[in-house]
């Protein structure tokens, strides 16, 4: 196989948009589409070596293992082993469970089963996952394990009918990507099924490249061809974010970006030439270490220092992954892809490191994160009794753990997902229903009112991200006028409430997300033509690192007056903003109502929170019981 140094710099562009996306640069918001083009790149790489082989007569299964496994394990291992020790220096039981399971199926090469199973990519908490970037090595290594011998079942049978079959699976896939990535985004983001489109694109066009008798095209077409390719990946790249449907129809534009490069730039094409330069090669030659090393070292980083890292720790951390991304290529890459070792010596060593590994991961899955030796060796008597007290008030999860009474208190993330009988018939019961609208912190009040006993007929229409600004397709709001409609004279009213930090931009300086807030303001009005709506403003959040009982104890259980004073800043601004604008809701100030002091932290026995900005069990059924009379007046607008 001929060397073809601008699918190296093509990597470079990969990995750094990838990078640059994961270091939260606002400008490169869709680098995640990198691993788009990784998998255009895997995919027509490996089927040329398997095309070539073939040919050739020296193609096997065993040996085209063996070379992946050079290709992957031995820096793979090695990164996760590092990533391993700093676990154990750096994280507390609960993140140490979560690490080793996915070290464990990092080593098993199905980490994108099992974040699917835990996490959305775009979770704020998935900065704090070291080994979040892994999914996509799973995806691949599924895909390696199976496409090979697919092609060898299928060869005897000639080139047609090859392609077919693979463009018929090719399209399979994509289709399937569509039609889920609505209903089901995590899954379809994170599945071989859903992905490998983007693998079997680049496959055929190994097929087409490969043909003898292919005519070549016009330098022009050329030239226009691998242009056209770089402006559609800089434009997903720098165009993309969190809420585009990809590995859907958009997932074709930096994917079909990648293939006209493949296709169309050589050192004949500006494109071409502007890859092969040297920095970029160079950067595509580490990229694999790259790719490895930076995703750990960012988490750890956070973990340690805060999410909102300054500019000098991120540019220590960006030295850093440079460093040990070329010692990795040069001392661990580069000599194990050289065939000193025999094949059976490459699989023994990578089984040896594989069950070392899995063994330190289901032992730390198995022990709750090795919390009894955490607990015995490395807490203070004071950080003891702290560490227990948070960890009995954060344990579960937000939605395992919402209100139902199995009558006519109860939850839905979607109005056409509610059970319609079971609303007719508490409406005949109790008459109109309270319906409370929002997001993670809409789940939180309802919870709250729920746990307060606020209504006989209380219902949530509430989900994790939703907000009016965010109005993803899976969200409640598009069709929630409908619903409000039809059961108008069997509603009371709607309480809206959302996170506050969407509402404020993600600087150091307080400062108002006024396009954010306008949105929000027009959806509210609008469903104010059609039923009462109050939005019940944004709670205080503890925004308190659970994580580091070092500082709980130094603080003495407070929040910080900083979180609280942004929070009553919030408050006055939308007020404010409120006051010039023609509003047909109610403002109700959760900042007023709550009067929450940094003491709140800490009520009796109750540790009020669960993590850095949503209450605890019992932190819901304080703040109920404050809410419960406040919002049950005639008039619970803001007092001017």
């Amino acid at each position: 196989m001929t060397y073809r140094p601008e699918i190296d710099g093509l990597r470079a562009i990969a990995v750094c948009s990838v990078i640059l996306f994961h270091l939260g640069l606002g400008v490169f918001s869709g680098g995640y589409v990198g691993v788009d083009i990784f998998f255009v790149i895997s995919g027509y790489l490996i089927t040329t070596i398997i095309i070539t082989d073939q040919e050739a007569g020296r193609f096997s299964l065993l040996g085209f293992y063996e070379r992946r496994m050079r290709r992957i394990l031995p820096a793979l291992f090695f990164v996760l082993g590092a990533s391993a020790l700093a676990a154990w220096v750096l994280l507390r039981p609960t993140e140490m469970r979560d690490f080793s399971s996915s070290l464990a199926s990092a080593t098993a090469s199905v980490s994108n089963i099992y974040f699917r199973k835990t996490s959305g990519y775009f979770d704020p908490s998935g900065e704090l996952r070291p080994l979040l970037h892994t999914w996509s090595l799973g995806v691949e290594e599924q895909f390696y394990l199976l496409f090979p011998a697919f092609l060898l079942l299928l060869w005897k049978r000639g080139y047609t009918t090859i392609i077919a079959a693979i463009a018929l699976l090719g399209i399979g896939s994509l289709v399937a990507a569509q039609v889920r990535i609505t209903d089901h985004p995590v899954s379809t983001f994170f599945y071989l099924q859903t992905r490998g489109w983007e693998l079997i694109l680049g496959s055929l066009l190994a097929f087409f490249l490969t043909r003898k008798k292919r005519l070549p095209l016009p330098s022009t077409v050329m030239n226009l061809g691998a242009i056209c390719g770089l402006a559609m990946i800089l434009y997903a790249v720098s165009r993309f974010d969190q809420e585009t449907s990809v590995p859907g129809l958009w997932a074709l534009v930096p994917t079909l970006g990648a293939a006209l490069i493949i296709m169309c730039a050589n050192q004949d094409t500006l494109v071409g030439r502007f890859l092969s330069t040297r920095i970029l090669v160079w950067v595509g030659l580490i990229s694999y270490s790259l790719y490895l090393w930076h995703q750990p070292l960012l988490a750890f980083t956070r973990i340690r220092y805060g999410s909102e890292l300054p500019s000098h720790i991120l540019a220590s951390v960006i030295a850093a992954t440079l460093f040990l991304s070329v010692l990795s290529w040069r001392f661990i890459e580069t000599p194990f892809r050289r065939p000193r070792l025999s094949a059976r010596a490459t699989f023994v060593a990578s089984g040896s490191a594989a069950v070392v590994l899995l063994a330190f991961g289901l032992a730390g899955r198995n022990t709750d994160g090795f919390e009894s030796y955490y607990y015995a060796n490395r807490l203070s008597e004071p950080q003891k009794a702290i560490y227990s007290l948070v960890k009995s008030h954060t344990k579960g999860d937000l939605r395992s753990e919402m209100g139902d009474d199995g009558a006519c208190n109860f939850w839905s993330g979607h109005p056409n997902s509610l059970s319609h009988s079971r609303f007719r018939a508490c409406a005949e019961q109790h008459g109109k229903a309270v319906l409370v609208l929002g997001d993670s912190h809409g789940m939180n009040l309802y919870n709250a009112l729920y746990r307060a006993k606020y209504s006989k007929f209380l219902i949530g229409l509430v989900q994790p991200g939703c907000r009016p600004h965010r109005n993803l397709a899976r969200c409640q709001y598009d069709d929630l006028p409908a619903f409000v409609k039809e059961n108008r004279l069997n509603i009371s009213k709607v309480l809206f409430h959302q996170s506050g930090s969407p509402l404020m931009n993600p600087t150091t300086a307080f400062s108002i997300r006024e396009d954010n807030i306008r949105i929000t303001t027009d959806y509210l009005n609008g469903l104010s033509q059609l039923i009462d709506v109050v939005w019940i403003g944004p709670q205080p959040e503890a925004r308190v690192d659970f994580r580091n009982i070092d500082d709980l104890v130094f603080n003495g259980l407070k929040i910080g007056e900083h979180a609280i004073r942004t929070f009553v800043t919030l408050d006055l601004e939308i007020h404010k903003i409120l006051k010039h604008q023609k509003i047909r809701f109610q403002y109700f100030s959760l900042v007023d109502a709550l009067k929450i002091d940094p003491s709140f932290l800490l009520v009796g026995n109750c540790f009020t929170y669960r993590d850095g900005d949503h209450f605890s069990v019992c932190g819901e059924k304080i703040v109920g019981e404050r809410l419960k009379p406040l919002l049950s007046k005639d008039s619970i607008s803001r007092a001017e």
